[in-house]
């Protein structure tokens, strides 16, 4: 029981915590400045555009491939809940993806010079994906003895945690080429804070069939690049409010932490846009096309093809719990029983390499068709590219302005094994100052209990200079 209460407490938490960076309705927003970061060829209606800094954009994306929380937890006719693990563990995937972005823009800023925009920026960017398999969860519940098992070897390969903390300086340039044709590309500095990466995980446990005996395999390597003065300062019980506070802004901290960082790389998005007879808008674009190379406080840590194989216990090793020369509790089964795990998982070799990681590369493409001046429908694919495969999810959308004062936006959307999805979109300009709130599933603040994807972003900007191309 302890066991089970344990596992759906663990199920909880991924189902809240847990493919979340879509951006489907920022993407049909033009009149939001900040659409050229997912289309570097959009063209904002405003002709000078400023982001309030720290507040111009703030966005936060969580999802969760496997499972929702209803898919686990029941209510029955008398109003008292029940847990069927069988149903949430039936609903995922071989390998699924646990996924938390987080996106704040320091600074923003954008302007047309004849037919050119020109925008730059500086955005702080967290990105964290956890994989695990189905097995880890059914093993956890039924046991190695389950007849799935017996026999098989239990692959828990991929399992493994990759988060990314780097702040992205940017600057793009898109051209109208002809009344028809919009293209832009942007190139982007990105300068690494910390980073864990999973680059290897191959783990196993096979369960005999004749005596059930149960063999461990490990294969992993783990790159981190962690600054340990950082770490240290937060973990310090003796640390106050105040210290954190001198320690970030110590000018050999500031430099470090924005330019002076030895772990840097570089990204390209770049898209188009295409008008065909102001009926039919075709677009793409390419995001997020780059790595980073970690090079300062780096600590790889590899696990080479290692088993361990434990056969049961012998009876007679434990029949008398006393060493009988001693009379101290015995030691003949636990103790090279632990010394042989020990042995076997815990010889880590230790490096302190450079390393690279890529980053999620994400594509989009997009048909808008015109049904009037102010109302445009829209289909949307976006893909992104997961340690080398592609992870797809799409959208149908509706798109109208009311007086070049109020942009709406609402779409449906398929995303990360979640099909009720519904965004809504909005801006509204109060003179120079610009109010935008986007989501891509606004049932996730309505029905929490069966949401896979949770998505909002929101901030302030000053426009000036319609320019409704």
């Amino acid at each position: 029981m302890r066991k089970k209460i344990g596992l759906s407490g663990l199920l909880l938490f991924v189902a809240f915590m847990g493919n979340a960076q879509n951006d489907f309705t920022l993407y049909q927003m033009k009149a939001v400045p900040q659409v050229v970061s997912v289309n570097p060829a959009a063209r904002p209606f405003s002709k000078l555009n400023i982001g309030l800094p720290l507040v111009s954009a703030i966005y936060l994306g969580v999802g969760n491939s496997g499972f929702a929380y209803d898919d686990f937890v029941k209510i029955n006719s008398d109003n008292s809940l029940r847990i069927e693990m069988d149903d949430a563990i039936a609903q995922m995937n071989e390998r699924n993806r646990l996924s938390t972005y987080l996106r704040t823009d320091i600074f923003s800023l954008g302007f047309k010079v004849g037919n050119n925009y020109i925008s730059m920026g500086v955005t702080d960017k967290i990105n964290l994906n956890f994989t695990y398999p189905k097995d880890l969860f059914k093993l956890a519940w039924e046991g190695n003895a389950s007849s799935d098992f017996i026999g098989q070897r239990i692959a828990f390969d991929g399992l493994g945690v990759d988060f990314l903390h780097f702040t992205q300086y940017s600057f793009g340039i898109n051209r109208r080429v002809t009344p028809s044709l919009s293209i832009g590309g942007r190139i982007n500095y990105l300068v690494g804070h910390e980073a864990l990466y999973t680059k290897q995980s191959d783990i196993g446990i096979t369960t005999d069939a004749y005596n059930y005996g149960i063999t461990a395999d490990a294969s992993i390597e783990i790159n981190t690049s962690i600054d340990t003065a950082v770490t240290k300062t937060f973990i310090d019980s003796n640390s106050t409010q105040q210290d954190l506070i001198n320690f970030y802004v110590k000018p050999s901290t500031l430099q470090n932490y924005f330019v002076g960082s030895r772990n840097n790389g570089y990204s390209l998005d770049f898209g188009f846009n295409y008008n065909l007879f102001d009926v039919v808008t075709f677009s793409g674009s390419v995001i997020d096309l780059g790595s980073i190379t970690w090079r300062a406080h780096t600590a790889n840590y590899t696990v080479e093809d290692k088993e361990f194989t434990f056969e049961g216990i012998n009876l007679f090793d434990i029949a008398d719990p006393l060493d009988s020369a001693s009379s101290q509790p015995s030691n003949a089964f636990v103790g090279p029983l632990l010394d042989s795990v020990l042995s076997t998982f815990t010889d880590i070799q230790r490096t302190t390499g450079d390393f690279s990681t890529a980053l999620n590369t994400q594509i989009y493409l997009g048909v808008q068709y015109h049904l009037s001046n102010r109302l445009r429908v829209g289909v949307l694919s976006r893909s992104q590219i997961v340690r080398g495969k592609l992870v797809t999810s799409s959208s149908v959308s509706l798109n109208t302005t009311i007086r070049n004062i109020i942009s709406l936006s609402a779409n449906y959307s398929i995303q990360g094994g979640s099909y009720g999805n519904i965004g809504l979109g909005m801006s509204a300009s109060l003179g120079p100052l610009q109010i935008y709130v986007i989501t891509d599933n606004i049932m996730s603040f309505m029905q929490w209990y069966n949401t896979r994807v949770v998505h909002t972003r929101f901030g302030l900007n000053f426009t000036f200079g319609k320019d409704y191309e």
